[in-house]
């Protein structure tokens, strides 16, 4: 039987792209190759939510970089006002999720960064490491638009890689089996820039390239997107470690952290 996954070798040629948006138009490619997280990750995701913030009944949410509503609708389900927001065609599929399971929401597509809105909300995420992927300055006035959107008592969570663990175990050729097919995925780190690289192809049970992308994202310690959020006048109320509610940074085998964030002066 002849091996399905893409060949290895000791060091192969890293294939650069263009560095389009891939977000605007390739959001197909997460469907194929991570969907099947997606409720799994939003019910951990909710029981985090509602054991660290204390978000009253009906209180108003916006979920940016929303993808198709995995954090969103169950969300929505549990009663609060949402509104989720992305520029990914995907937004379709989370529209139709939302229909078949009966959430009430708002789907806006839209560029985060020109996205205008005058509502404010009790809680604003940027969930699913989706915070990172523009250059440093347009990074930073992203936060600043999420400190308008909070209203008088409201917060923001940031989940965002944690960077030694992904140095640690992700660098390198990684291959997995997905309901999509064999994901290999050719990751590198540029210290100068401190963003990880990362060309995905997808392949099916035969060799057949389904679809391949290119991203790249910055990494921020838990120290430099403090540092980052004070610029935009936002302060940090607590810092926890894989999804842990009780307070902490992340250990070395947690591969995320989870930032929450209010305005500067608030309380």
């Amino acid at each position: 039987m002849t091996d399905p996954r893409p060949a290895k070798t000791s060091a192969p040629p890293f294939r650069r792209v263009p560095g389009h948006e891939w977000w605007r138009t390739e959001g197909s490619f997460f469907l194929l190759s991570e969907a099947h997280r997606s409720e799994r990750e939003g019910q951990r995701a909710l029981a985090f939510l509602e054991g660290v913030v204390p978000l009253p009944p009906g209180a108003r949410v916006l979920d940016l970089a929303c993808g198709w509503g995995r954090v969103a609708i169950p969300l929505a389900l549990r009663g609060y006002r949402v509104v989720a927001v992305d520029i990914s065609p995907v937004l379709r599929l989370g529209r139709h999720l939302a229909r078949a399971e009966g959430a009430t929401l708002d789907f806006v597509r839209a560029d985060l960064r020109r996205w205008k809105c005058r509502a404010r909300f009790d809680l604003v995420l940027l969930w699913g490491m989706s915070f990172g992927y523009f250059r440093e300055e347009e990074n930073a006035r992203l936060l600043g638009l999420v400190r308008s959107w909070l209203g008088p008592k409201g917060v923001a969570v940031l989940d965002l890689h944690h960077p030694a663990w992904y140095r640690r175990h992700y660098v390198g050729e990684q291959v997995e089996l997905t309901p999509g097919g064999v994901l290999h995925d050719e990751v590198r780190w540029r210290p100068r820039s401190r963003r990880m690289e990362v060309m995905s192809i997808l392949a099916d049970g035969e060799g057949r390239v389904r679809a391949r992308q290119f991203h790249d994202f910055r990494e921020y310690s838990p120290e430099e997107i403090r540092r980052l959020a004070r610029r935009a006048g936002l302060r940090a109320v607590s810092l926890h470690g894989g999804l842990r509610p009780e307070e902490g940074p992340p250990r070395p085998e947690e591969s995320s952290f989870q930032l929450v964030l209010e305005r500067e002066g608030a309380g």
